[in-house]
């Protein structure tokens, strides 16, 4: 979800037209996939301009940050008896 910057910290019009037109085409370009695009276009140009490949060819993912349960999760890792 974007949050961005609120419409109260824009210029006054005539900068920016009134808050109901500027919200009106924020939602159209978010539903149109241009601030994703957008987004997309920055981060593989600031990746050529570090001499990296524009495409990641790796993820790391942090386990630590996902709790499987309240306590820590002994339970759900140890093997019921049968």
């Amino acid at each position: 979800m974007l949050t961005g910057l609120q419409y109260g910290h824009l210029q006054p019009p005539p900068t920016f037209p009134p808050w109901p037109t500027v919200y009106r085409y924020f939602r159209a370009f978010l539903e149109a996939g241009v601030w994703e695009a957008l987004r997309h276009h920055l981060l593989v140009m600031r990746r050529e301009q570090e001499g990296r490949d524009p495409t990641p060819t790796a993820a790391i993912r942090d386990s630590q940050s996902v709790k499987a349960t309240a306590k820590g999760a002994p339970e759900t890792l140890t093997r019921p008896e049968i």
